[in-house]
């Protein structure tokens, strides 16, 4: 079932039936803040089961140490959260969150640090939720009162880069190589071309152009 934007929503059916937190979180998740969105049923049911698991892993998960991994996916949500919500793209963000959760979700595990992380960046956006769990992790004072959490940004170097292969234009093949060597372009395209796939793709062609964009594209323009 949905809801066109023309149709009046009674949000006292939603917040019986979801929770108020379910609702305010769904609002911010339809679309850009500005740009509103169609109401939909089976979407806010999207979000209620994100929060059922949030209140699930947060309690359940082991505390362990943070892994490298851990600690770079979390810094990254930190940094990415924090632009989101000063530009009010709240769809964004709590998108970001999803993906947080599905990473503690699959390693089943997580340390206290990022379970009090996670919730201070769910605070905005379910707060009646964050502060029990605030709670419940053992803290003793409001959620609400707290720093927002600052990220670390030698956690979010990466070791390696892909790069994307694009003969005239045509994706051929992609390529993991060091961060360091990706700022050469020589290097860069020197490693590329040892590619089979590539190989095959310039064979009998002139190379009129190479076109790199650092870290992320290499396109042979080819006659």
């Amino acid at each position: 079932m949905s809801k066109s934007k023309g149709n009046v929503i009674n949000p006292d059916d939603y917040v019986k039936k979801y929770g108020a937190d379910t609702l305010r979180m769904y609002l911010m998740f339809m679309g850009p803040f500005t740009d509103g969105g169609d109401f939909r049923d089976a979407a806010i049911e999207g979000i209620y089961r994100f929060l059922t698991r949030v209140w699930q892993l947060v309690q359940s998960t082991d505390d362990k140490n943070s892994s490298p991994e851990e600690k770079k996916i979390l810094n990254k949500t930190i940094k990415e959260v924090t632009k989101d919500v000063e530009t009010l793209n709240y769809n964004t963000a709590i998108a970001r969150l999803m993906e947080l959760l599905n990473f503690i979700s699959r390693q089943n595990s997580a340390s206290l640090e990022t379970k009090k992380s996670f919730i201070l960046l769910l605070a905005p956006f379910a707060p009646h939720i964050a502060e029990e769990l605030w709670e419940r992790i053992g803290e003793k004072f409001s959620v609400h009162k707290e720093l927002w959490p600052s990220f670390e940004e030698k956690y979010l170097f990466e070791e390696e880069v892909t790069i994307v292969v694009q003969v005239g234009g045509k994706f051929r093949d992609s390529i993991r190589i060091q961060s360091s060597e990706s700022k050469t372009q020589n290097r860069v395209e020197e490693i590329v071309r040892k590619s089979e796939k590539v190989k095959k793709y310039l064979e009998g062609k002139e190379i009129k152009k190479v076109i790199y964009i650092e870290g992320k594209v290499m396109n042979f323009v080819v006659d």
